[in-house]
Formats: C-alpha cells, structure tokens, sequence
C-alpha cells in the first residue's frame, strides 16, 4: 500500500520563519522540517517523520518540490528515510541535498510528498547505547560521539543516525554514520562518530537511533548538547590552565642558602 501526503512550506529569506499548511494521513506525520543554504549553495531540507499507525512502515522515499517567488516550479529531488523500517510510534529523519546552486538560489517555497509501504517487520530491540559525548570543533562542527551494544545475536552494518534540534525541537540537521566495526558480534561493543558539519550553532539537543540488518535500537534515545558558548568557555578555561601550569613550569626553584655564623 502506497500513500503520498502533500506538505506545503513557506520559506523566507532567511529560511527560518516557516508557515505550514498540512492535511496529512492518519497514519504518517511530517512532525517537524526546516530548509537552509550551506555555503556551496547547496538547498537542505531535513525533517523527521513519524509512525503513528498501528503496523510498522518501510521503503520512505520523500520528494521535494521547489517554488520560486512567482509560485512557478523549478525543479525536484528525493531522499529515503535512515531508517529502513519505521516501526509504530518511531521518528526518523530524512535529509535532501538539492545540488543546483543557479537554481537553489530562487527557491522561495517547497511541498514535501512521501510515499512509503507497510510491512509485516517488527525489527527487535537488541541495540543498546552505553555512553555518549558531543563537542564542537574548531572549525564548528559538531561531533557526536559513543558506543552501542549488541544485546542480540551477531548482527550486520550497524548504523547510527542522529537527529538535531534547535531549541523549539525543530529539527536543524540531521546525519548517520555507521560504527566501527560494522558487523556486531553478540555482547560486543562498537564505537560510532557522527560529525555535523552546518548549523551547529542552532543544535540545543538531539536523539539517537541505532539500526542493523536485524535490529533497531528504542526510539529516540534523546540527550541534551552543551551550548556552543558553553564549550567555548570550557575550552578557554582549559587552555588558561595549560598556559598557567606551563608557566610554573617555568620558575626556576628557590636555592637554600646556609648562613654561617
């Protein structure tokens, strides 16, 4: 079974006062979605949906249609959603990169259409997080660092997938990497990084998910990140205490003298 649920978006100039007009189906909602330009002039869309049925959903594919200001099309383009099986009352989220910059420049407008298929898989929940770190770089980018646990049997092409909110909970950036290594024998650990290069500023919290060939992790392992201007301080503090302790490294020890009577 196929449906497509047509979203119409307004975008402004700065791509961050958004007006919604939706009639979406009972089963699927765009819960939240946001547009941005990186600096090659590039077009982002990234969103998240979620499964509000009752049976689980697979083979998302979500197409973008852009507007210029006179409302004429100019053009389309698609992305799947990261997870590859939405299972009932789980988010995933879904990133289109239009890479048309001459054309991407007169976008004023976009609708989201989403077509997806039901399924019979139910994935298990075998996939554990056991910690987490987040950071941001110099360059500012975002890091988003951590281990996941295979509480199942021996597993393939371990993905982590993580989803980033500003402080509204609209999603801001999204991205996925897989861990290292891929394959998850049973008990064992694997290490994951995600870097998130554009709008690390706007990032206030994100969610996790982890999915293999067999297993999923449960939805929305949420953490809070640490402000930018937070880090920042932390950073500078922890230099001022190198360049302190450097310092005192310098100092020559006093010398005892003896004085004789």
């Amino acid at each position: 079974m196929k449906k497509l649920i047509p979203l119409l978006l307004l975008l402004f100039l700065a791509f961050t006062s958004i007006a919604v007009n939706t009639a979406l189906a009972d089963e699927v909602e765009v819960v939240s979605h946001s547009g941005y330009m990186d600096p090659f002039g590039n077009f982002h869309v990234v969103g998240e949906v979620e499964n509000k049925g009752a049976f689980s959903l697979a083979s998302f594919k979500v197409t973008a249609t852009f507007f210029d200001t006179s409302g004429t099309i100019l053009d389309q383009d698609f992305a799947y959603l990261m997870l590859a099986i939405l299972p009932p009352g789980y988010k995933a989220p879904f990133h289109i990169v239009y890479t048309k910059p001459q054309k991407a420049a007169k976008i004023n407008s976009y609708t989201l259409t989403v077509n997806y298929t039901q399924t019979s898989k139910l994935p298990p929940v075998k996939l554990q997080f056991e910690n987490q770190e987040s950071f941001v770089d110099e360059a500012g980018w975002m890091h988003i660092k951590g281990l996941v646990k295979n509480t199942g049997e021996e597993t393939r092409f371990v993905k982590i997938i993580a989803t980033c909110y500003n402080e509204s909970g609209v999603v801001v950036n999204v991205d996925y990497s897989y861990t290292e290594p891929r394959d998850l024998p049973p008990g064992q650990t694997a290490s994951f990084e995600i870097v998130i290069p554009y709008r690390a500023n706007l990032i206030k919290s994100f969610t996790l998910l982890a999915e293999s060939e067999d297993y999923v992790s449960i939805d929305e392992f949420q953490w809070r990140s640490i402000p930018a201007l937070t880090i920042i301080s932390l950073a500078l503090s922890y230099i001022l205490l190198l360049q302190a302790k450097r310092s005192l490294q310098k100092i020559q020890p006093l010398r005892a003298y003896s004085i004789l009577h």
